[in-house]
């Protein structure tokens, strides 16, 4: 293992010019008419994954012109109740594609395009990919409306380009008209004393606030340290005009001058994303919502985005000395700051607790455990290091339909999905085997299904990560709340029918609407859960007068709830 000595060797603290380096591969149409405010920028730490674009305010409104970046056409288009929402997708003459996503709505053609697939297919939901040229757009040419449909916490433009392999690039690379004149903030420098080497766990943990302003900052105290030690770091970048916390492009973090760890952040590749739960400190994340870079780097941890890391990060000091540490961040637009801090050997720094549990699961093999009532197989690269399993049967499971388990640590993340038995070992009663479904409990103590099946008297599931799981079973259908229909009345077109739908354990499955038998196109804002249909003059006939309307919503255990009502158009 390296060791940190007082002769330093000297080391340039930036690394060659990354920003200068960077070739713009074709010219960029703003994708807006409006003043560029972002609420979120490229690589942004999101939990479980990296921003593959940015964000872009649309000044708290719906309705904004959104514009092509160059000339290309509408290679894919897609619409889903989460995620991106609505969702275009442009191919240019260079292979580079342009996403723009939480549309409101698609330019017409492309609108009435979508519809009549939608009522095609019969289904809000829908993922099109389009023939070369079957709809060519020019450069800046207006393609939608900005909106706040999927996985979107308020109106803004969500706005990627990818290169000829799909994968995403630091859109701010592209001299788009974004003003940037503001230095990283560091918040937290964290220290993470007595590393197991083997497991790569901290036995002893340390978090000191960063004090300074203007790309100067510091921590007051000496840092102590022991053992193989390791650091982490706070750190955001803010734009002009936005009080929102990005993410930094670049970093590097030297001891007395040598360069222990540094990273870029010019592209990401989706099928990289997820080592984001290596890359930060996943336990701050979920139980603080602090976003800590750990610089250090766990051994199947594979993002590309490292350019240095020594000894994967950990360092051992030992002598009476200090030493200096810094590290060193930009964003895109070579705004810099800079966290200075002493390191000095303190033996009185002890573990604070022992890295043990009942099974070793080695990362780079995985393992199967079982008992009489539960089984749990985690494949191999799984895990992001070698890992000790802990597991506990915990006595009160009133209203379940097996004891609760206790698996891991819920704060180590996964790569893979583990797949999960447990054995039904409480009277089922009258509640039928295709009810039933694996459980977490949330830390509120409200259940999130897992899904599962069941077979040979035990549910089986691959379950997204540790924590304490149960056999629950999902036997109510799910709610239909009228929330702008009401029966009997008089509707116009282009007025919205609307249902809040929702469901206690199993999520929503499917929905589905029809009026005098006819189906229609209902779309589903399941951040909202809302459900509403828009009277469309073109497929619904006046000549009737009243209307017979029937909704059904089926949860994942296919339990059915069913609403009918009459309107007048």
């Amino acid at each position: 293992m390296h060791r940190i000595t007082i002769r330093a060797i000297f080391l340039t603290i930036f690394l060659s010019i990354v920003i200068n380096s960077f070739s713009q591969p074709f010219e960029v149409h703003p994708p807006l008419k409006i003043p560029l405010l972002l609420s979120g920028n490229f690589g942004e730490l999101r939990g479980t994954h990296f921003h593959a674009g940015i964000d872009i305010k649309t000044q708290g409104v719906t309705g904004i012109p959104v514009y092509t970046a160059a000339k290309g056409y509408v290679s894919r288009f897609k619409v889903q109740s989460g995620g991106y929402g609505h969702a275009i997708y442009i191919t240019h003459e260079n292979g580079y594609t342009s996403v723009y996503a939480h549309l409101d709505e698609f330019y017409p053609e492309l609108e009435n395009y979508l519809k009549e697939e939608q009522y095609r297919r019969k289904t809000f939901e829908i993922d099109v990919y389009t023939e070369k040229n079957q709809f060519p757009v020019t450069a800046g040419q207006q393609i939608g409306l900005s909106g706040n449909t999927g996985r979107s916490m308020g109106p803004h433009l969500h706005y990627e380009i990818r290169n000829s392999n799909q994968v995403p690039q630091n859109v701010l690379k592209y001299k788009l008209p974004v003003k940037d004149t503001i230095s990283p903030k560091f918040r937290k420098l964290a220290v993470y004393n007595h590393i197991d080497t083997i497991t790569f766990a901290s036995l002893h943990k340390m978090l000191f606030t960063t004090t300074g302003k203007g790309g100067n900052y510091t921590v007051s105290s000496k840092i102590p340290v022991n053992g193989y030690t390791a650091f982490g770091v706070e750190v955001y970048d803010y734009l002009n005009g936005s009080n929102n916390k990005c993410g930094i492009y670049d970093l590097q973090f030297l001891i007395d001058s040598v360069l222990i760890y540094s990273f870029v952040v010019e592209n990401i590749s989706f099928n990289e994303t997820r080592y984001i739960k290596s890359h930060l400190d996943y336990a701050e994340k979920k139980v603080n919502k602090r976003n800590v870079h750990k610089l250090f780097r766990e051994p199947n941890n594979r993002l590309s985005i490292y350019k240095t890391i020594l000894n994967s990060g950990l360092i051992q000091i030992s002598d009476t000395l200090e030493h200096a540490a810094q590290i060193i961040t930009r964003d895109v637009y070579g705004n810099a700051s800079t966290l200075n801090f002493t390191l000095v050997f303190d033996p009185s720094v002890k573990n604070s607790r022992a890295d043990t549990g009942m099974v070793f699961v080695p990362f780079d093999k995985g393992i199967t455990y079982k008992n009489e009532v539960f089984s749990i197989t985690i494949p191999p690269n799984a895990l992001y290091s070698n890992k000790w399993l802990t597991y506990f049967i915990l006595p009160e499971s009133n209203g379940y339909f097996s004891e609760i388990h206790l698996i891991g640590d819920e704060y180590v993340p996964v790569n893979k999905y583990p797949e999960l038995s447990i054995k039904v070992t409480k009277p089922t009663g009258a509640v039928a085997a295709q009810k039933l479904v694996l459980a977490k409990f949330n830390e509120d103590g409200t259940l999130k299904s897992e899904g599962g099946h069941y077979n040979n008297g035990e549910v089986t599931a691959r379950i997204s990560g540790f924590g304490k799981y149960v056999v629950a079973a999902d036997t109510i259908a799910p709610k239909i709340i009228p929330v702008s229909f009401k029966s009997g009345s008089w509707y116009a077109p282009n007025n919205t029918i609307s249902f809040e739908i929702s469901d206690e354990l199993s999520g929503i499955k499917t929905y589905n609407g029809y009026i005098d038998g006819e189906w229609v196109l209902f779309e589903y804002d399941a951040k909202s859960d809302l459900l509403f249909y828009t009277i469309d003059k073109e497929r619904l006939a006046r000549t009737k007068g009243k209307h017979n309307l029937k909704l059904y919503v089926l949860d994942e255990r296919n339990n059915l709830q069913k609403f009918e009502g009459e309107f007048y158009y």
